[in-house]
């Protein structure tokens, strides 16, 4: 990479039936590469799993990006772009760093062409742990773009999926 990059990934395949939450976290993330941890809620399994993941050291023309240093405590964050979008942007967002043992995600409100709210969100029914001494703020990192633009680098959109339940796009 010529910097590091922000990454952006998913869990492509739960290979063994998970019945426990269960995430990817990227840490240790350099110029030279970064690190992928699978994080399991209590119950889960020591398995393998694939996931996919893009990493962006490069902003393509058209996108905005940025991070942001947050704690589940300091709640929703507000996210201001250099330059208003013509149409309300697609939004990805990803943790990027690993400084606890609880599996946390990205939450998303909020989206309109001026910016967007994101904030830093505890897995269900966990509490959140800390390494010893202060805590230490998580990496956010955001990437945004129109469909038209986000759809130069592939398929893009926007969908409503129900819990439980499972939607093809094709």
């Amino acid at each position: 990479f010529q910097n590091p990059p922000m990454l952006f990934g998913n869990l492509v395949t739960s290979l063994y039936g998970y019945d426990a939450a269960c995430t990817a976290s990227f840490t240790d993330v350099s110029d030279e590469g970064f690190t992928v941890y699978l994080n399991n809620s209590p119950g889960g399994e020591e398995d393998q799993d694939q996931v996919s993941y893009l990493a962006v050291d490069e902003i393509p023309a058209g996108f905005q990006a940025g991070t942001i240093q947050t704690l589940p405590a300091d709640g929703w964050q507000t996210v201001e772009f250099e330059s208003q979008f013509s149409e309300i942007p697609l939004i990805w967002a990803a943790v990027n760093t690993r400084n606890h043992a609880t599996i946390v995600h990205v939450e998303i409100q909020n989206v309109a062409t001026s910016g967007f709210d994101l904030r830093l969100r505890l897995d269900s029914g966990a509490g959140f742990i800390y390494p010893p001494g202060k805590p230490k703020k998580e990496t956010l990192v955001w990437l945004a773009a129109e469909q038209p633009t986000a759809q130069a680098l592939g398929q893009s959109g926007k969908i409503v999926v129900s819990s439980e339940s499972w939607t093809r796009i094709q």
